[in-house]
C-alpha cells in the first residue's frame, strides 16, 4: 500500500479500492505503520529499498 501511494501516486481511496478495502482509513493506518517502521526498522528500510531498486530497473527497461 505504501509503495502504491509513494511510487504510484495513488490516493488513499484509490489504494483502498485496489486492495478491495471498504474504507480509506484502513489504508491510512497501514501506511502510517510502514512510515513508523521506516524510522525504526533498518531491515524494513533495506527491504523496501530493494523493492524500489527493482521497480527502478523494470522502469528503465521499458
Amino acid at each position: 500500500m505504501w509503495l502504491c501511494q509513494v511510487r504510484g501516486g495513488l490516493t488513499l481511496c484509490e489504494v483502498a479500492e485496489a486492495f478491495g478495502l471498504g474504507h480509506y482509513t484502513s489504508v491510512s493506518t497501514a501506511i502510517g505503520q510502514v512510515k513508523r517502521g521506516l524510522q525504526n526498522d533498518a531491515k524494513l528500510c533495506e527491504r523496501l529499498a530493494v523493492v524500489q531498486r527493482c521497480l527502478d530497473a523494470c522502469n528503465s527497461n521499458t
